[in-house]
């Protein structure tokens, strides 16, 4: 009789007498020398795993599901069906919904700015009166050398103006005049109506100063070694702007360890800093994501955008969701992306006049300084900013130089001039050896060839 064991294949010749068949010691594995129990394919890799429906239905069914910031803001920017769809998602969730508190911080503290130019209609508006103004200018031009007839010449301007003119109108009936009277008023806000029971104690607590103060620390040194999430914002929010995606992934880790249930992320963010990205194509949660949250909680990570969520939802939660919705809340989250990526910041040449202009009068130091980094290739030392300003370089810090500047570029936000998501326009460099002491200031590299034009 011969055994075999994994340990390898050895044969026992059975040529003898019985007698020395006897002589053979059976040899079976001992249990202590059992092999060691393997991994498998995704063991370590979960993050390269697509999630099935299955899992995408139990996570919606049974999981956490959390908002972000820009989910509730973005509700005011989508046409009416597609808010009415998307609120009666969040109906059927809110058992499952947890919101941060620190989104609901951030909801507060950007809602007017979202309500006064919801879908950028005033920018809009703006820019094409600015684009409509250069055609002209160029069609005249081109007129002229070309010894074009007078009545041709008016024909080709009532042409352009007369479709500047369609556009403008179909912009214009399209806009939603009710929002912008919610900021005055939130009782007439209907979709805080809607959105005040679906959110009622679903909201975490509120971080205590020393906890706060801790966690911004934290926050700016993840930052800093560009550890996920929010290291992407850091260039045009700077590092106490960009630590607030920090804070809401530390509030949702600290609830996960607690409720010990799988986490959907719902967001409309599409940078690195919160997804795996594949040639442009978001793939599934940041691997450190993934891995934190397993670490802290022992439960998985979904994320999904808000157009994703509702062709879930549709089918999980039995829900009726209007054809067309899903496409309509991508636009948005597709526009608000590409505003994102303006090769120039969001800036363009008349929102930079306007601000040299208005700093020309209020601030012109500052006014200087810009236009003197940007022929420098974007960088100005502290001797020119004193040389410029006939400062006193043993009394003066320039502390507080830039405040101006934010100042006007936070109002040509606020009043749709540029995007909220505009770059900032000077940032300061900091001295080592004298410490709070400004060493020069960098233009924000977008904007040089605009001011150099």
């Amino acid at each position: 009789m011969i055994h075999i064991w994994c340990g390898g294949l050895e044969a026992l010749h059975s040529t003898t007498s019985s007698s020395k068949m006897a002589d053979v010691v059976e040899q079976v594995p001992p249990e202590d020398q059992s092999p060691a129990q393997g991994r498998g394919l995704f063991d370590g890799y979960e993050m390269y795993r697509t999630p099935t429906d299955a899992e995408y239905r139990n996570v919606l069914t049974s999981g956490l599901v959390v908002l972000d910031t820009n989910v509730l803001l973005n509700l005011y920017r989508y046409t009416a069906q597609a808010r009415a769809d998307f609120l009666s998602v969040l109906h059927a969730l809110q058992p499952n919904l947890w919101i941060p508190e620190r989104v609901i911080d951030e909801f507060w503290n950007s809602r007017e700015g979202v309500l006064r130019n919801p879908r950028r209609t005033a920018e809009t508006l703006k820019q094409l009166d600015s684009q409509r103004s250069n055609a002209l200018t160029q069609i005249n031009q081109w007129a002229k050398l070309a010894s074009l007839s007078s009545d041709d010449t008016a024909t080709m301007v009532k042409t352009l103006r007369t479709a500047f003119d369609s556009i403008r109108d179909t912009i214009e009936e399209h806009e939603d005049d009710q929002v912008s009277s919610f900021a005055q008023d939130t009782n007439s806000d209907s979709l805080l109506g809607e959105l005040e029971p679906i959110l009622d104690g679903r909201v975490g607590p509120r971080l205590n100063e020393d906890e706060y103060q801790r966690l911004i620390d934290e926050g700016k040194r993840r930052l800093e070694a560009e550890i996920a999430p929010g290291f992407c914002d850091v260039k045009a929010k700077g590092l106490d702007g960009a630590v607030g995606d920090y804070l809401v992934w530390e509030q949702l880790l600290q609830q996960a360890s607690i409720v010990r249930r799988d986490v959907l992320i719902v967001t409309a963010e599409n940078k690195p800093d919160w997804w795996r990205m594949e040639r442009g194509e978001l793939r599934g949660p940041h691997p450190h994501l993934i891995n934190e949250l397993r670490e802290r909680a022992g439960v998985q990570l979904f994320m999904l955008q808000p157009n994703r969520l509702l062709d879930y939802a549709k089918a999980a939660l039995q829900i009726s969701v209007h054809e067309g919705s899903s496409e309509s809340v991508a636009r948005v989250n597709s526009s608000l992306a590409d505003e994102g990526d303006l090769p120039t910041g969001g800036w363009n040449a008349g929102a930079i006049s306007e601000l040299l202009t208005r700093l020309d009068r209020e601030a012109p130091v500052q006014a200087a300084a810009i236009r003197q980094a940007a022929k420098q290739g974007g960088y100005i030392s502290r001797d020119d900013v004193y040389e410029l300003g006939e400062y006193d370089p043993e009394r003066r810090q320039l502390k507080g130089f830039t405040r101006p500047i934010k100042r006007i570029v936070q109002e040509l936000r606020d009043r749709g001039v540029i995007p909220e998501e505009a770059l900032d326009v000077l940032g300061t460099r900091y001295d080592h050896e004298k410490f709070g002491w400004a060493s020069g200031f960098t233009l924000t590299e977008e904007l040089v060839p605009l001011l150099l034009v």
